[in-house]
């Protein structure tokens, strides 16, 4: 039995209507529509998923962000009534801010605010969402589909939202306890030649270290890096396809210009980029790395043992990597069959059909993306397990863990 009630919030720039129940996530509520983004709560670390849910207003079809959290071992669903998810980005960002804060970010699709960045942000039941472009004055997003913000927590402790304008540069919200909000534009700061392309979302990831990056597709085809070290940034944009080129020949070619490349570190140090590249007509896992303070590059797809037994990627699939609690890099994806698949480095890399394997339900077309993340407290209890969500076949969410052994976890 679900229980609702209506709670009001208030926002610096508006006030928004948020609706909280107990409910089953798989279940009820939905369906959901947009790629589910995992994070940690900040209060006790419990996994919460920020996502978007359809509901019907006015006989269109409008898409509310989602938050799914836990109290104890029952799911809540907080929906932001009224502050509309871009129906094209399908895409947010989520962190747990280093003041402690929860935030979830997006791209509004109403009218008079469309293409801003919007951000709900707060604890258990005291939420507001801010309107973050108005309030900065900053550039709006791009609105195409598949390109949303990507949000994390910098090494120097900066809380950071990084998005595609409409002008096709990279820019960068950012947040201190003591200095509040601010904008940057990273394409000038960081005197990057070529624009982004029109539907390569950028993402800003960790890469240890001290060290801080943003990787994108050009409107070359290109794959580059901004890096930010010890709080600067370079003021410079590395060409990571040439670099690979210059020591070891081409890489493979992205898939398409709307691909989102994926950065992540591995337990040793190791910096990857993930991507899907052009395999005939395939679409297959690459990665960019570092070995010998040199770039490479290479197809996991041919290589990765046992991945030649189910080679492609879904149309709609991206990707996501994150590094295991047990250390093992793992970049997960959909494929053509919307399996859930991993791919896993552990001295060598190796290739699993997670769905096949443990009879998970399969993932959902429209939005075929699962993620990765480290669980720390789950059901209120405390535990340490790998957890892949995603978005299934009947439009609610899945969860395949690993904890010594794979299961098909409830949420």
């Amino acid at each position: 039995m679900n229980r609702h009630k209506a709670l009001l919030f208030s926002s610096p720039i508006a006030s928004v209507l948020l609706l909280c129940g107990a409910a089953n996530a798989s279940a009820t509520d939905g369906p959901f529509s947009a790629t589910p983004i995992p994070f940690s709560r900040c209060s006790d670390g419990s996994l919460s998923i920020a996502t978007e849910g359809d509901t019907q207003q006015m006989n269109r079809t409008v898409g509310q962000p989602r938050l799914a959290s836990y109290s104890g071992s029952t799911m809540y669903i907080q929906t932001a009534v009224g502050q509309g998810l871009s129906m094209a980005s399908t895409t947010l960002g989520a962190m747990c801010r280093s003041d402690g804060v929860n935030s979830i970010s997006w791209i509004s699709n109403s009218q008079s605010v469309a293409g801003n960045i919007k951000e709900m942000s707060g604890s258990g039941t005291s939420w507001s969402v801010t309107d973050m472009s108005t309030y900065l004055k900053a550039p709006a997003a791009l609105d195409i589909r598949g390109v949303g913000p990507s949000s994390h927590v910098r090494s120097d402790g900066v809380n950071s939202i990084v998005y595609l304008g409409n002008d096709h540069h990279i820019y960068e919200m950012f947040h201190t306890a003591a200095s509040g909000w601010h904008y940057g534009d990273l394409t000038k700061i960081n005197n990057a030649t070529g624009k982004a392309a029109p539907a390569s979302a950028p993402m800003a990831y960790t890469s240890g270290n001290g060290e801080d990056a943003v990787v994108y597709v050009g409107t070359d085809s290109h794959i580059y890096e901004m890096r930010l070290i010890n709080g600067a940034w370079e003021q410079n944009t590395a060409d990571l396809t040439k670099a690979v080129t210059d020591n070891n020949g081409a890489p493979p070619l992205v898939y398409d210009k709307a691909e989102q490349p994926v950065g992540v570190r591995d337990a040793g140090g190791t910096k990857y980029v993930a991507y899907r590249c052009a395999s005939g007509a395939d679409a297959h896992v690459c990665v960019l790395y570092v070995s010998g303070n040199r770039w490479w590059s290479g197809d996991l797809n041919t290589y990765a043992s046992g991945a030649l037994a189910n080679p492609a990627m879904a149309p709609l699939s991206t990707k996501a990597a994150y590094v295991r609690h047990d250390n093992v890099l793992a970049i997960v994806y959909s494929g053509p069959n919307n399996h859930v698949e991993e791919l896993s480095l552990n001295g060598s890399w190796g290739w699993g059909d997670l769905t096949a394997w443990f009879g998970a339900p399969t993932t959902n077309s429209k939005s075929s993306a699962p993620a990765g993340i480290v669980v720390t407290n789950d059901h209120g209890m405390s535990t340490l397990k790998s957890s892949v969500i995603y978005l299934n076949s009947a439009g609610g969410l899945s969860r395949i863990s690993f904890n010594g052994s794979w299961s098909v976890d409830p949420l």
